[in-house]
Order: structure tokens, then C-alpha cells, then sequence
């Protein structure tokens, strides 16, 4: 039966639509969040000289004959290529002189002076010790160390990005949805996090033609009705939105240009408002003859949250009107409003009647 395929069509155009854009916008929040407190880096090649257990020691006295330890030193300073080749526990350097500890700047400086003493011949060593203390840079003792094993690639290559200095939207790690410490652009058009929300928002770009295209394909059938306002709007709210993705993180420094780019989301919250306007109120005018086809109660539910909708949308723009919020009271409601609008598309799936 046609109408059955396309209703089949639309509670997975709509389900996809939700998760995918979800998964996009917490997804995004959850990335930046771990790369600014992943702390595991490439652990210094002790294993080469030593047993990560606690309390194993290597020492070597520094001569000239070794460069006074120079050659030690640099090879202390190579780093293993991968995460896991680390010791669960700390190292501590201690240097000393005449069994004395001294501290790394005085050892430079008995090696400078070495040096512009051709007679000078210090008593001078260095002792590596593996500490009863955990080492927090080792991704072995991550609760992610599990999936680490499965794609040590995606690990390794988060401790190449932060080595190399990443400028993301926040140093630390934001909750925006309670504190407005972010807005959505400012955290996802940030590399690397904009591939990921990118490339889901086309994805989504994609399902909501299709979702606008199933509906109106739907209503042609059962009601055979040819021109749906909504479908007109639904489609008008997707184009915007491509444009919206397209532009994010553009550093075109034009104020013409960036009033466009407000101007384009605007434009897509309001035709993306209106289509499930004009389609909730299609739905409402033909709830009993939709009975066959729809679970009446969520189309009530629907009616009643795009009503809400209206009225939140309708009040934010008329704050903002006449008041200059705080910007984390701007953040919060951007945050929150953006991923509520796509309980939309959830009570679209779950509206229509899987048999007929």
C-alpha cells in the first residue's frame, strides 16, 4: 500500500532527523569537553632503561666521558609514538652532588661551569625513581583505557591535536545548557569539532527535505490535498539551514556579511516554526479522518508543544526587543531552545501508526 510506504518514510525521516541532530549538539558539547581535559600525553622512553614498578630506581653518574649525562638526558627526552607505552606510575628526576640533592637548575649550572673549567671534574649523578603515585598522564589508568585498546588511533591523535595547541571555544569544560558559558557557533565552528557537527547537519539537511517532501506526499493522498503551506515553508527552513552550516565558521570579516548570516538563521527558526505551525494545524482540522493513520493523542501532544513552542518563540523575540540580556542568559536559552525545537520531529515519529 503507497500510503503505508510514505508513513513508513516519515517516522524514520523524523527519528533520524531528531537523533542525528541531537547527537550533533550534545555530541559536539561532549567533544570539546573531553579534549580540554584529556591530559594523557607520550610518556618519556623509561622503559628503555627501567620497570614501571614503584620503587624501581636507574641512576648514572655524569662524566665526562658520557658528556655528563647529556647523552642520558636526550634519550630521556624521546617519547614513545603511542599512549599506552607508558608507567601507571610517576617517574621522579633527582639530581645530585656529592650525595647531596640539588635541584635541575643547579645541576645546569655545575654542567655550565664544567664547561668553562677545563679542571673542573664534578661528583655529579642522576636518579630516576618510579613513585608510589599514580600517573594521571598515562591513558592506562583511564576508565577509557578499554575503548583505547579498540581505536588507539582516535587517542592518539587528540594527544598530536593537543600538543600542537588547539583554539577551542572554552579551556575548560563548559556546561552551557545550565551556565551559558558558550553560544552553539562559537563551540562547533572550532576544528576539529566542526567536521563532526558539519558533516550530521548535512546529514539532517538532507532528512528534512525528505521529512517535508514524505509529509506532503501523505496529505496528497489521504486528503488529496496539492497545495500544503507547510511543505512550501518546511522546505524554505531547510534551505536556510544548509546556508547557516555552509557559512558557520567562515572568517570573512564583513559586517554586511555578518548580518546575513544572522538574517539566515532568523529566517530558519521562523520558517521552520511556521511549517509545524500551519502542520500541526492541518493535523488538528483532520485529527478524525487522521485516526486511522495516527495515534489521536499524540497529535494532540503535538499541538499542544508546537502551541508552547509559538509562545516561548513569540516571548524570546520580544525580550530581546527591548532587553539586553546577559550573554550566558542568551547561551542558556539558545542552547535549550535549539535542542527542544527537535522533539518536533520526535513526536513526528512516534505519531503515526507503524500498521494499518
Amino acid at each position: 500500500m503507497y500510503i503505508y510506504k510514505v508513513i513508513s518514510k516519515i517516522r524514520v525521516n523524523a527519528f533520524s532527523l531528531f537523533f542525528i541532530t541531537s547527537i550533533a549538539l550534545i555530541g559536539s558539547l561532549f567533544i570539546h569537553n573531553y579534549i580540554v581535559k584529556f591530559q594523557y600525553t607520550y610518556s618519556i622512553k623509561y622503559s628503555d632503561f627501567m620497570v614501571g614498578n614503584p620503587g624501581n630506581k636507574f641512576s648514572q653518574n655524569c662524566e665526562q666521558s658520557n658528556g655528563f649525562c647529556m647523552d642520558l638526558r636526550n634519550e630521556f627526552y624521546k617519547k614513545h609514538k603511542k599512549l599506552d607505552k607508558c608507567f601507571k606510575y610517576g617517574v621522579i628526576q633527582n639530581y645530585y652532588d656529592d650525595d647531596k640533592l640539588i635541584t635541575n637548575d643547579e645541576f645546569d649550572k655545575i654542567i655550565r661551569d664544567t664547561q668553562s673549567q677545563s679542571d673542573y671534574n664534578p661528583n655529579i649523578s642522576i636518579e630516576f625513581v618510579v613513585a608510589d603515585v599514580i600517573n594521571k598522564a598515562c591513558i592506562k589508568n583511564s576508565s577509557y583505557y578499554p575503548i583505547y585498546k579498540i581505536f588507539p588511533k582516535l587517542f592518539d591523535y587528540i594527544a598530536d591535536l593537543k600538543s600542537k595547541g588547539l583554539n577551542l571555544a572554552s579551556s575548560e569544560e563548559v556546561n552551557p545548557f545550565i551556565y551559558g558559558e558558550v553560544s552553539i557557533s562559537n563551540l562547533v565552528k572550532r576544528y576539529p569539532i566542526n567536521y563532526f557537527f558539519k558533516t550530521l547537519l548535512y546529514i539532517s539537511v538532507i532528512l528534512m527535505f525528505l521529512y517535508w517532501i514524505n509529509f506532503n506526499k501523505a496529505f496528497k493522498n489521504i486528503f488529496n490535498q496539492n497545495n500544503n503551506i507547510f511543505f512550501v515553508l518546511g522546505i524554505l527552513s531547510a534551505i536556510f539551514l544548509f546556508f547557516h552550516i555552509l557559512f558557520l565558521g567562515s572568517t570573512i570579516e564583513n559586517e554586511l556579511f555578518k548580518k546575513a548570516r544572522r538574517l539566515i538563521i532568523a529566517l530558519f527558526i521562523l520558517f521552520e516554526t511556521l511549517a509545524q505551525i500551519f502542520l500541526a494545524k492541518q493535523l488538528f482540522y483532520n485529527r478524525d479522518l487522521l485516526n486511522k493513520y495516527c495515534h489521536k493523542f499524540v497529535i494532540y501532544v503535538k499541538i499542544i508543544f508546537v502551541s508552547i513552542i509559538f509562545l516561548v518563540t513569540f516571548a524570546i523575540i520580544l525580550i530581546l526587543s527591548f532587553t539586553n540580556l546577559p550573554s550566558n542568559i542568551d547561551y542558556i536559552l539558545e542552547w535549550n531552545y535549539f535542542l527542544i525545537l527537535l522533539i518536533f520531529y520526535f513526536f513526528s515519529s512516534i505519531m503515526w501508526k507503524s500498521k494499518i
